[in-house]
């Protein structure tokens, strides 16, 4: 592998577990049993067809999101070991409220472990992480699209899902786990 500058990181399915908290929310506000292992579709559309994607988009914006998002397991301490040697970059999309609400939780999750990162929040349908100059960097995320659109030196898509339609014809580097992301980096 090229010496890489540091890492940039996807927030959604890559450092925390989206899909639980957002179908945590709408089984309560709908009164559904959806399993969130049963979410194949990034708008959630497979499990919920009768839920508009404006409603499903409100989750990421609702309080209750960030209570109930957890961090998936050994991010700190990946992170951390990281961090003694590189920079670390959280780059990802959302609406500004929501963008805010990342930057909040990644204060008081991830900065006061000691971990120090860059947030670049990318508001969503006005830019992409394409306009992000990631070259030297190695960016794992859980979209293939993003990855491709990346012009990142090393691109790793994190499997958290396999074949789901986000990342299912993704050819290059993949990890099912965070803490496979170390080998990256020694």
């Amino acid at each position: 592998m090229n010496k890489i500058k540091g890492l940039a990181i996807d927030f959604d399915e890559v450092m925390v577990e989206t899909i639980n908290a957002v179908v945590s929310i709408l089984n309560e506000d709908y009164k559904l049993n959806v399993n969130p292992s049963d979410v194949n579709s990034w708008n959630f559309d497979d499990v919920y067809p009768n839920i508009p994607l404006e409603v499903i988009n409100n989750v990421f914006i609702d309080k209750r999101f960030f209570e109930r998002v957890k961090l998936k397991p050994n991010t700190i301490e990946v992170l951390k070991t990281i961090n003694q040697k590189y920079p670390i970059m959280v780059v990802t999309l959302g609406q500004i409220k929501n963008l805010k609400l990342k930057r909040n939780y990644l204060r008081e999750k991830i900065e006061n472990e000691g971990i120090q990162i860059k947030f670049i929040g990318i508001i969503e349908g006005k830019e992409t992480k394409a306009d992000i100059d990631l070259n030297g960097w190695l960016f794992l995320d859980d979209n293939q699209h993003n990855l491709e659109i990346s012009n990142a030196t090393e691109k790793i898509l994190f499997e958290n899902k396999p074949n789901a339609e986000w990342n299912n014809h993704w050819n290059g580097k993949r990890i099912q786990n965070i803490t496979e992301l170390l080998e990256y980096f020694e």
